[in-house]
């Protein structure tokens, strides 16, 4: 293993940059469209910038030698790291067969993955772990996905992550700006999505362009038509203003409600209970209950009929039907004699 570190700085002050839980910190968003290639859950160094001294003997007496890096190279105090892509994009290229701890064989990169980024931008992520890349050429990846572990494969003494930017014109850049800032993270030109710049956050972005973030309350963020604060345009089961209430809001032409309400269809023994809800067609909304079906009025205390009347019948004295029941009649509910 050999030492590296920032050009004119010790190991101590200029090398050592923890990127871990930077979402306590408070962060500005930017122009840039890049996250840190690591998960949070991963505490991580700087530990070769654009340009550093390295000495690859870790002898004293011997001179160490400016490296002009053009990259950034992430370390970590245990040996392997979690590698994720840092935007969207398009797997340009990758190597995945080449034996761990082969310094310096098998390219510069050994195990990598390049990826085309939006604004024609690439990125090599390199020294992988072989077996540990499971995208493919051609595959489209989104911000966060997994690429693999970090390893030593390639020019490299100890497990890190190469991260190169280059840009359209194939020029390399530094994602931290021009001069860079490593301490803020942004300089003019950074290429980073926050300030400073943090492990990809689903929540800062909105991906179905309604105008809201998860971050913002956005419950469906795949879905344009949910959207915090919007009027329920549907009565279909779905919660599409965000509030933790799914149709809460419907209301019928003629006066408000909230659905799963109580609510009956039918009179007398035709009376069943249900609820209020949205009707098939989305547009509607009912009282979800069947009102049952009418019997012959009975001698019994029920509106057997369904006609809003009870026993009736039992109570009509009719001339033209002298055996029909009348009043006066003795009644025995169920009977009617």
């Amino acid at each position: 293993m050999y030492r590296i570190r920032q050009a004119g700085l010790p190991l101590a002050i200029g090398c050592i940059v923890s990127i871990l839980m930077l979402s306590q910190q408070s962060r500005a968003e930017t122009e840039g469209i890049f996250w840190l290639p690591f998960s949070s859950d991963y505490t991580v160094f700087v530990s070769c910038r654009w340009s550093c001294t390295y000495d690859h003997d870790n002898d004293p007496s011997t001179p160490e030698r400016v490296y002009d890096h053009q990259a950034t190279d992430y370390g970590r105090t245990a040996d392997t790291t979690h590698v994720h892509a840092a935007a969207d994009g398009e797997v340009a290229a990758m190597r995945n067969d080449i034996p761990a701890n082969t310094h310096p064989r098998g390219g510069s990169y050994g195990n990598f993955v390049q990826i085309l980024h939006t604004g024609g931008y690439r990125a090599w992520y390199a020294h992988l772990l072989p077996g540990t890349i499971p995208v493919v050429n051609g595959q489209f990846v989104h911000a966060g996905d997994y690429l693999g572990t970090t390893d030593n494969t390639g020019n490299s003494d100890g497990p890190h992550l190469h991260f190169e930017l280059r840009n359209a014109s194939g020029t390399r850049v530094n994602p931290y700006g021009s001069p860079p800032d490593y301490v803020g993270g942004c300089g003019p030109g950074s290429l980073w999505a926050t300030c400073p710049p943090t492990p990809f956050d689903p929540s800062t972005l909105d991906r179905d362009g309604d105008g809201f973030t998860v971050a913002d309350g956005d419950c469906n963020d795949a879905d344009a038509g949910i959207a915090p604060g919007i009027m329920e345009p549907l009565c279909n089961g779905v919660d599409e203003n965000c509030d933790g209430v799914t149709d809460g809001e419907w209301e019928t032409p003629d006066a408000p409600y909230t659905l799963g309400d109580p609510c009956t269809a039918g009179v007398g023994g035709c009376l069943r209970d249900g609820v209020f809800g949205c009707e098939e067609n989305g547009i509607t909304a009912t009282c979800l209950a069947d009102a049952g079906l009418p019997v012959p009025e009975m001698c019994n205390g029920v509106d057997d009929d369904c006609d809003g009347d009870t026993d009736e019948e039992w109570r009509d004295c009719s001339p033209d039907l002298p055996e029909s029941p009348c009043i006066g009649n003795i009644c025995v509910v169920g009977i009617g004699t």
